[in-house]
């Protein structure tokens, strides 16, 4: 049997890797699945979330739901003031995005779970995604 070129396992092993960061990224930065009650009844069906306060409640706080999507959270008053976010999609992923118009760093939430406090999700090295949302999007397929 011919080996495989070294371009095609090249490619397997940055696939292997990227499941394997994301199931880190998951298990280590506190993504919590749709058992949690509070954030499938706050966040409507087909909808996801981005709240003002931690553990998916606007407890008389802001917050801005999205159906497709939201470019701008400013729009809602919403800009940089996130502290939890969740995917309550029907079928698809969603991912928040740094900047406004969809730029910047990008969380990705699958769906059916959420972040109940970006304050202990990195962004980076320096930053965690506590009050840095300023857009979000459903994303579908591949």
């Amino acid at each position: 049997m011919p080996t495989p070129p070294l371009r095609m396992i090249r490619a397997a092993r940055a696939r292997g890797l990227a499941v394997i960061l994301t199931v880190v990224a998951m298990l280590g930065f506190g993504v919590t699945t749709a058992g949690t009650a509070s954030a499938a009844s706050a966040c409507p069906s087909g909808y996801s979330c981005a709240y003002e306060n931690t553990g998916w409640h606007n407890g008389g706080g802001l917050w801005a739901a999205f159906e497709q999507a939201i470019s701008r959270m400013s729009a809602f008053g919403m800009d940089n003031k996130a502290s939890s976010v969740y995917n309550n999609g029907n079928s698809c992923n969603a991912r928040f995005y740094q900047d406004s118009l969809y730029g910047g760093y990008s969380l990705f939430v699958p769906k059916g779970t959420g972040y109940s406090d970006l304050s202990k999700v990195k962004m980076s090295t320096l930053f965690t995604w506590n009050n840095r949302v300023s857009s979000g999007q459903f994303v579908c397929g591949g």
